[in-house]
């Protein structure tokens, strides 16, 4: 991996937590309060290189370095860790995720089946691959109709798949795709996925890839085009205490 981009991940990583690069890499647990995650009401487990980062509210920032202290974090499954935490104040468990990125170069580029940037005359057949989808698959790609650049594919005049590259936090660009139900297998989804891309790399040193692990596709995919896993997370949503 470039050195450059190897650095530019880690930078990201390390800002998104309020901690210095060397902290993603000393094998220590760390438990910071939200800062990519302001406003986020849960709690956020974070591995990388054998080390943990817990991103909590500020206002749990105590409690839970006083029950870290008792536990062996290191030796421990992040569900695990939530519990432990957390206790009965954890409202749903979301993860694992898994948390790569791509660059220029590693990039590998599909061009066939051919995915083309969507236009105004593709917004219905697009808007029909909405209502085909199950909702929980559109909603995970996180296209909107709005998007400036969504590439898509078509079997005949129907639009299969999708992909779409925005910024979410104001840094780097996160992709989202979703390929229809009935024409999955066909590398259509890799397709669309590697346009949007390459796309976004012109101006972006890297491109994350988020998914949960269990989207064995989406990971499938993201090993295709060149994508390397950086960490592993796992939230938890947390009630308000009493």
């Amino acid at each position: 991996m470039h050195a450059n981009s190897d650095q530019a991940i880690a930078k990201y990583w390390a800002d998104f937590f309020g901690v210095e690069i060397r902290n993603l890499f000393d094998g220590k647990t760390h438990i910071v309060p939200h800062r990519g995650l302001t406003g986020y009401h849960g709690s956020w487990v974070f591995r990388c290189n054998g080390t943990t980062i817990i991103s909590v509210p500020e206002s749990d920032v105590t409690s839970a370095t006083s029950r870290a202290a008792n536990l062996s974090i290191a030796s421990m499954t992040p569900d695990a860790i939530q519990q432990n935490l957390f206790r009965d104040r954890i409202s749903k468990l979301i993860g694992p995720a898994y948390q790569g990125f791509i660059t220029q170069e590693s990039l590998r580029t599909v061009t066939e089946p051919e995915a083309h940037l969507a236009t105004a005359a593709d917004s219905a057949a697009l808007k029909k691959l909405a209502s085909d989808c199950l909702k929980e698959d559109w909603e995970h790609s996180s296209i909107d109709f709005d998007d400036e650049r969504i590439f898509v594919a078509k079997v005949g005049q129907a639009i299969v798949a999708a992909a779409s590259v925005k910024r979410q936090d104001g840094i780097y660009p996160s992709l989202g795709f979703v390929t229809h139900s009935e024409h999955r297998g066909k590398g259509l989804g890799a397709a669309v996925a590697s346009a949007a891309v390459a796309d976004a790399l012109a101006n972006n040193k890297l491109v994350l890839w988020q998914t949960l692990s269990t989207n064995v596709s989406s990971i499938k995919v993201a090993e295709r085009l060149g994508a390397k896993k950086f960490a592993e997370s796992y939230a938890a949503r947390l009630s308000l205490e009493g």
